[in-house]
């Protein structure tokens, strides 16, 4: 009895923590501070095979979907640091990340 209220449990919290309908879900897979490479549902910040994403482009492909995304940051081994400059900006180039709430 103990297992089954455990499992409906789980099985709950893992559906409340799912992006809803239409919604995208960003992985952060590199501390990294970098520019998404092109605002196309795909968080990558550089060209090649294996996709890799940042906090800011994952940031970045969010504001742009216009639906409530899902990002979900991991901890990784390594801080996240904001270091790409630019003063007075409003598109996350600099020290800052914008995000906007749907």
């Amino acid at each position: 009895m103990q297992r089954l209220a455990l499992a409906l449990i789980l099985a709950g919290a893992s559906l409340s923590a799912a992006a809803p309908a239409g919604a995208a879900t960003f992985t952060v897979g590199s501390s990294d501070d970098e520019a998404d490479l092109a605002l196309d549902g795909t968080c990558d910040i550089a060209p090649g095979a294996a996709v890799e994403c940042t906090l800011r482009a994952a940031l970045q492909e969010a504001n742009d979907t216009g639906a409530a995304d899902l990002i979900e940051l991991p901890r990784l081994d390594d801080p996240y640091e904001l270091s790409l400059g630019g003063p007075g900006e409003d598109d996350a180039a600099g020290r800052d990340l914008e995000w906007w709430r749907r």
